[in-house]
């Protein structure tokens, strides 16, 4: 590494731990969430918890962005949630703000996950530039998001390639905040936050998202 790339990623580690800070001090009415979601979870307890997000991020329920429904003959149902695991989407850069763009945006995503006879988009969230969080495969069932390792497994998705793109601030407080409910909901202790690449042989999440997830584990 040169002595421009080595200073370059001393700038980036200084500003992740600076909006972690901030972020911090965002949301700190998030330490009283914990409805105690764990073991033995019902699903009328999973539909709770996405009305519990709707106080701490713009959220968007799944009716919002498709008609379709899922295949629940190709569905596993899910009654607890022990660890999270962040994504990007990878292939090209997305830029895009406006919510029918990110809504097909969405739609073709499922298409691709459909195609390989999934029962639904694999993702249980989404977050979008602007830091809208989209509801993607219900709480209820397992996603399907990390090859063997999708057991009380929260899987979310960042719109972008974060090899070639750096996330927004707004796209970093929506997962910031969706992160926090999370853990409180559940239970989640924070060393149980991976990206793919730290269960899985892929560049996913992306070095620039990844720095994140690394910040995240100690904040």
């Amino acid at each position: 590494m040169s002595p421009e790339q080595s200073l370059q990623v001393q700038i980036d580690c200084i500003g992740r731990r600076r909006f972690l800070r901030s972020a911090l001090r965002s949301f700190p009415a998030l330490m009283l969430l914990g409805t105690g979601v764990k073991a033995g979870t019902s699903r009328d307890q999973l539909d709770n918890h996405l009305n519990n997000l709707t106080t701490w991020v713009d959220f968007r329920s799944r009716a919002s962005w498709t008609e379709s429904t899922p295949r629940l003959d190709r569905l596993q149902s899910a009654f607890r949630y022990s660890r999270i695991t962040i994504h990007h989407t990878g292939m090209q850069t997305n830029h895009h703000l406006n919510p029918k763009e990110i809504a097909a945006d969405i739609e073709n995503i499922m298409a691709g996950h459909r195609a390989r006879r999934f029962g639904d988009i694999g993702y249980h969230f989404i977050v979008d530039r602007a830091g809208r969080v989209w509801e993607g495969r219900s709480l209820k069932y397992t996603g399907a998001h990390v090859s063997t390792q999708n057991d009380e497994n929260v899987g979310i998705m960042l719109l972008g390639n974060f090899e070639n793109q750096r996330p927004s601030r707004s796209q970093m407080q929506g997962l910031y905040g969706l992160v926090q409910g999370l853990r409180k909901d559940f239970g989640i202790p924070k060393d149980l936050i991976y990206g793919h690449c730290d269960l899985g042989k892929t560049l996913c999440p992306g070095r620039y998202l990844y720095g994140y997830v690394r910040e995240m584990k100690k904040a």
